[in-house]
């Protein structure tokens, strides 16, 4: 990560960047991203199984089941959306790992949650192309 910051990139693409590490050397690692982002950068990555603190920490969050989008929002707002589909989070429970657990149940979730997500994403086109 370093070596491409010297070229000074004003956008970062990340895959798993704090697979392998300690969760405090994780979280130090999304700290600095975080800094970097609210310096101008775009930062965008990939990953596996954040911890909470981590997952709370991204502006913007994209779920993906089966290469389809299933949530693109605030971190904070994705547990009300499942709730609304039907998929109640156990409370003080990682909202991430409810997330890849709802995911990786079955595929007729999985089918639920894309479909959920076209329509919503329809209702919200017409909603504001009015």
């Amino acid at each position: 990560i370093g070596t491409e910051l010297l070229t000074n990139p004003s956008v970062i693409f990340l895959d798993e960047p704090t697979s392998g590490l300690d969760s405090t050397s994780a979280v130090t690692l999304i700290r600095v991203l975080r800094e970097l982002a609210l310096k101008g950068k775009t930062i965008m990555m990939s990953i596996h199984q954040p911890s909470s603190q981590i997952f709370q920490s991204f502006d913007q969050l994209i779920l993906l089941a089966d290469a389809k989008t299933i949530f693109m929002g605030k971190p904070s707002n994705a547990l009300n959306y499942f709730a609304t589909l039907g998929h109640h989070a156990p409370l003080q429970y990682n909202p991430a790992d409810f997330i890849m657990d709802l995911v990786n149940q079955d595929k007729e979730i999985r089918e639920h949650l894309k479909e959920a997500y076209i329509q919503n994403k329809s209702s919200n086109n017409l909603q504001y192309s009015t």
